[in-house]
């Protein structure tokens, strides 16, 4: 029987220590409104269509409709500059694909769009590549030059583990509470 239990903590300890592979992919059509995001692990176990409202993303799922509010207070911000603060070191990029369709019915406001896009995402990607060496980047532009088109597309994995997860977490809460202790403090005096 103890042989049973060391193996579940054996088990626990691997799970949250071995790296899991995420894959999210998301695209978005300006033109049409309408985009999609897919988050999964070994098969897609969040997926939902978007549509954007003002400053809010309507997200919609085969269970129901949310509405998510882009409105974010200064607290909300400072734990997720926290968090990206004790996450970012420990998240590996594996791969990152970037696809872009974009177009007009002038072919030179096509072709200067679609280039001015294609420069700002490879400026992005191989910024990317400095801190991700061993990840692999591509971007794959189109441009059509009959009709207005604006959509684009990223497919992206990602290795973290549990712990790490957790544990940034843990840290960013802390660091999120000690900064609202040194504010009260601060308007106290």
């Amino acid at each position: 029987m103890e042989s049973l239990y060391l193996l579940f903590v054996l088990f626990f300890i691997v799970l949250l220590v071995f790296p899991f592979t995420f894959t999210l992919k998301f695209a978005y059509d300006v033109k049409n409104n309408c985009g999609a995001v897919s988050l999964g692990l070994f098969f897609n176990f969040f997926v939902a269509k978007l549509k954007r409202k003002g400053t809010e993303i309507l997200l919609i799922t085969q269970k129901r409709n949310t509405n998510v509010n882009l409105e974010v207070g200064e607290k909300q911000l400072k734990f997720v500059k926290h968090f990206k603060e004790e996450i970012q070191n420990k998240v590996k990029i594996r791969k990152v694909n970037v696809y872009s369709k974009l177009g007009s019915e002038n072919p030179f406001v096509a072709s200067m769009f679609s280039s001015t896009f294609s420069i700002a995402v490879s400026i992005f990607l191989s910024r990317l590549k400095i801190k991700q060496p061993t990840g692999s980047f591509v971007y794959r532009p189109t441009t059509i030059f009959s009709e207005g088109f604006c959509a684009a597309a990223v497919t992206a994995k990602v290795s973290v583990s549990l712990f790490d997860v957790l544990f940034s977490f843990i840290m960013a809460v802390l660091k999120t509470r000690k900064d609202r202790k040194q504010e009260e403090s601060f308007k106290n005096v």
